[in-house]
C-alpha cells in the first residue's frame, strides 16, 4: 500500500491539486482500506469499491458534494495512479440535486456588518467576503500588493482551481480595509495569524467570527463563510448586474458559477 499511496501523492503533485485536495482524496482512501480491515485499496475489486460508495451514500447518507470527493478521488486513485482504464473500472460521479444555497438578506448583511465594525479587522475581512464575493480562504490570503487602488480592482491569486482572476473592488470595501492596513502595516498578507505575521491567517479564526456574529445578533444561516459570496451574487443579480464573479484572460471562463446559473433559472422561471 506505502508504494501506491507515494505514487498517488506524486501524482497529485504532477497534476498540481491543491493541499486541501490532497487531504481529502488520502483520507476518503484511508477510510477505504478501514472499511474493509485495512485492505490495501490497490487491491479491492471493482465490486468492492463501489459497495463502499454504495454504503456511504446510501447508510451513512452523507451529502452528495461529499461522496462526489470520494468518488473523484477514487477515479483519479485508480484511474490516474493504477491506470486502470473506465472498461475496466468504472465509478459513476452521482448527481447534486439542483438546490439554491441560503443567502443573507440585505438587511441581515448590514446587521452583521454592523456588529463587526466594533473590531476593524472582523469588519475589513467580512467587507471583503461580501463586497467582493470571495471564497473564506481566499479573503484569507489577499497580499497587500493585490489591491489595486487606483483601478479599483483586486486580484485574487490562486484560487478554485489554481486560477488567478481580478474582482471589483467597492469604494465601501476599500475603504475598511483602508483602515484596517493602517492601525496594523503588515506588508505581505493583510490576515496575518496572531502568532506570525509571515503567514495568512487560518480559515478557522473567521469561522469562528462569523459563528460568535450570527449568535450574537441572531441571524442564522446555514453555510459559513460561503454565505456571503452567495448573498453577493444574488443580490448583484436582483440589481441586474453580471453575475460572474470573475474576470479571466481565458474567455472559456468567462462564465457564470452554478449558483448563478440556478438563480438565472429561478428569474427565469425555469
Amino acid at each position: 500500500m506505502a508504494k501506491a499511496i507515494e505514487k498517488f501523492i506524486k501524482d497529485m503533485e504532477i497534476r498540481n491539486l491543491s493541499p486541501n485536495t490532497h487531504r481529502q482524496y488520502l483520507h476518503a482512501l484511508r477510510e477505504l482500506s478501514k472499511y474493509y480491515q485495512d485492505q490495501p485499496p490497490e487491491e479491492l475489486t471493482d465490486d468492492q469499491v463501489q459497495d463502499y460508495i454504495h454504503h456511504v451514500a446510501c447508510s451513512r447518507k452523507l451529502s452528495w458534494s461529499y461522496v462526489n470527493v470520494i468518488v473523484s478521488a477514487f477515479r483519479f486513485f485508480y484511474g490516474q495512479t493504477l491506470r486502470k482504464s473506465d472498461k475496466q473500472f468504472v465509478i459513476p460521479i452521482p448527481k447534486t440535486p439542483k438546490k439554491l444555497p441560503e443567502v443573507f438578506s440585505r438587511e441581515e448583511v448590514r446587521i452583521l456588518l454592523d456588529h463587526a465594525s466594533y473590531d476593524v479587522r472582523k469588519y475589513a475581512y467580512f467587507s471583503l467576503l461580501y463586497g467582493c464575493g470571495l471564497r473564506g480562504t481566499e479573503a484569507c490570503h489577499v497580499r497587500v500588493k493585490d489591491i489595486d487602488t487606483p483601478n479599483a480592482r483586486l486580484w485574487v491569486r490562486g484560487g478554485k482551481g489554481r486560477k488567478d482572476r481580478g474582482v471589483f473592488l467597492p469604494r465601501t470595501t476599500l475603504h475598511a480595509l483602508r483602515i484596517y492596513w493602517q492601525r496594523c502595516h503588515f506588508e505581505d498578507y493583510l490576515f496575518v495569524k496572531s502568532r506570525n505575521v509571515n503567514e495568512p491567517m487560518h480559515i478557522r479564526t473567521p469561522q469562528g467570527w462569523l459563528k460568535a456574529l450570527m449568535h450574537e445578533t441572531g441571524v442564522w444561516r446555514k453555510g459559513g463563510l460561503h454565505l456571503f459570496r452567495h448573498s453577493y451574487a444574488t443580490h448583484a443579480l436582483e440589481d441586474g448586474e453580471s453575475c460572474l464573479l470573475y474576470t479571466s484572460p481565458s474567455p472559456r471562463d468567462q462564465r457564470p458559477n452554478r449558483v448563478c446559473r440556478l438563480l438565472l433559472e429561478k428569474e427565469g422561471g425555469g
